[in-house]
């Protein structure tokens, strides 16, 4: 059965101590603190919701606001729970509103998912001289307010390791 989070293997998310391979994730980075304690209280809400058995994340970004929780593709619902039940528990133990999305390597899909319900109008690939790729990615000025830029800069970043930039068209 896999863990619940795609990067920590089950042993360690049971145990106080890291394997080498897990211990090499957290050193270089790939996870994170808030990785492992939203993966550790979902492990132990397992018995008591079900529908966590097969469900797993891929990454946690925490900001300064909200603690952003990115599923496998159909399984955003199960970590809400029913009635957001889940979420709330999350909320409450973390002491922050949680947003959990689906992950998508389409980038256009992931960013609707991420701002939902604003909207991405487009986005564009800049391929710079020195081989570096950039994002720009238009949103319509209608959605500016709804949209925290940060918020999405951060998350894109981590998850994508691309810089991007927002463009208000």
């Amino acid at each position: 059965m896999p863990s619940i989070h795609k990067e920590i293997c089950e042993i360690c998310l049971k145990s106080e101590v890291f394997c080498p391979v897990c211990e090499e994730k957290l050193r270089k980075g790939k996870l994170e603190k808030i990785d492992i304690e939203v993966a550790k209280f979902l492990e132990s809400l397992k018995e008591k919701f079900k529908v966590l058995k097969d469900a797993q994340i891929y990454k946690v970004v925490k900001t300064n606001e909200n603690i952003i929780i990115i599923a496998r593709k159909g399984d955003a619902s199960k970590i809400i729970g029913r009635n957001g039940t889940i979420a709330k528990l999350l909320s409450k133990e973390f002491k922050q509103p949680v947003k959990v999305i689906e992950f998508s390597e389409d980038l256009k899909e992931f960013l609707n998912n991420l701002v939902f319900p604003a909207s991405i109008e487009g986005i564009n690939i800049l391929y710079k001289r020195d081989g570096e790729i950039k994002y720009k990615i238009r949103i319509p000025e209608s959605y500016v307010k709804r949209i925290d830029e940060n918020l999405v800069k951060q998350v894109v970043e981590t998850i994508f390791e691309k810089p991007i930039e927002i463009v208000v068209v």
